[in-house]
């Protein structure tokens, strides 16, 4: 098996990358690391994500005109910066651990440990990548309903921050089928006057702006 420090390695390598054929062997070294992969995936997506942040006043600069700076401000400037990288940086980070999962890894209700256990940065990242999981384990939606009382009370006094979170958890149980939390995201949603799609885009990019600014 290998070594930590090699793993951490790997998953800095599969994220600096792009392109898929050169990514082919990091992915191998990654899956056979089975669930050990984990903790380094996440913690080289958010460096990934933090070095990004570096350029993105040029980026943005290229890709918002400056007389609109005024006008959209630092959250709607954000909107396009998530949209336009960390969200990808997100998606990698969802394909190598879905395909860790295929190779018979609990991946999801790993990740739940980390929404359970981690900081706030970790356990938001964990949080949105259980956002893109089509299918969770029944370990993973009881971690889900374990972490909803214990993040209300972390943050009891952080009001945005529990927002957040439990807005993705809600999501996650939602799109599990649990009729109470799809009941809150339809409420919730009917409350914005939006629809529930637009309610969830809403949400992830409340998640992904917040992620930006906490890292």
């Amino acid at each position: 098996m290998l070594e930590q420090l090699d793993l951490d390695k790997v998953a800095e390598a599969y994220f600096h990358i792009k392109t898929p054929r050169d990514r082919l062997e990091y992915e191998r070294l990654l899956i056979r690391a089975r669930s050990e992969a984990i903790p380094p995936i996440l913690q080289a997506m958010l460096d990934s994500i933090e070095a990004a942040e570096v350029h993105v006043d040029k980026l943005i600069a290229k890709h918002v005109p400056i007389r609109l700076y005024h006008t959209l401000g630092e959250k709607e400037i954000r909107k396009r910066w998530a949209k336009l990288s960390t969200e990808p940086i997100l998606q990698d980070g969802y394909e190598m651990l879905q395909k860790i999962e295929q190779s018979g890894q609990p991946v999801s209700t790993l990740l739940c440990v980390v929404v359970i256990q981690g900081d706030y940065v970790m356990r938001l990242a964990a949080t949105m990548l259980l956002v893109m999981f089509e299918a969770l384990t029944e370990e993973a939606r009881q971690g889900i309903r374990l972490a909803l009382p214990l993040i209300r009370s972390n943050y009891k006094w952080r009001r945005k921050k529990q927002e957040v979170l439990v807005g993705l958890l809600a999501i996650i149980l939602a799109h599990a089928g649990e009729a109470h939390w799809k009941k809150l995201v339809e409420d919730e949603a009917r409350f914005y006057r939006l629809t529930v799609e637009q309610w969830i885009e809403r949400t992830t990019i409340e998640g992904l702006i917040e992620l930006q600014r906490n890292l």
